[in-house]
């Protein structure tokens, strides 16, 4: 094992997986630069820890676990909110599409086309792979209440009844039906 904070920066996931090899430590945000502009601010650090081996039938795998708090914009309020990442993984390092189509289920398979790989590359995969599609935070945390936002529908309903607009009469008469 090595000590906490010693990451190498560039692996050689096939040779790790054959030694055994466990790592703990920490990566910088603020260095994962397809990660970045998904968030409000790039501080912090995600805490990694790896275990490589070869499992019964043969497969070089990574196991790992990864937790980190990343500032990300609530679509709902458009104010920052916190999103705590703790991800497990279980990668099936393979060669070949042919390869990642017969690795277990239970492998998400990761495609090595040349070594040294970046480390920093794989875990930030696995972090932008955690993302929420529409970050939100939870109703009762949102500044954004739900009797002072109008639904989208009704919102639209009320704009096109306005005097000055040429088809208020068409809401109207939708309405009356």
């Amino acid at each position: 094992m090595t000590k906490q904070g010693r990451l190498p920066l560039k692996i050689d996931p096939f040779r790790l997986a054959e030694t055994a090899r466990e790592f703990t430590g920490r990566l910088a945000i603020r260095h994962m630069h397809r990660l970045k502009p998904l968030l409000v601010s790039e501080t912090g650090e995600a805490q990694v820890e790896l275990r490589f081996g070869v499992d019964e039938i043969g497969i070089r795998f990574l196991q790992g676990h990864v937790t980190t708090n990343l500032e990300l914009e609530c679509q709902r309020c458009l104010k920052t909110m916190t999103y705590p990442v703790n991800k497990e993984m279980l990668l099936g390092f393979v060669r070949s599409n042919h390869e990642a189509e017969h690795l277990p289920e239970e492998y998400d398979p990761h495609l090595v086309e040349q070594t040294p790989l970046a480390l920093i590359d794989l875990i930030e995969d696995e972090l932008i792979l955690s993302l929420p599609h529409v970050p939100m935070h939870e109703r009762e945390d949102c500044l954004v209440n739900e009797k002072q936002a109008p639904e989208p529908a009704q919102a639209a309903t009320d704009e096109l009844k306005q005097d000055n607009n040429p088809f208020g009469i068409l809401a109207t008469l939708k309405d009356s039906e």
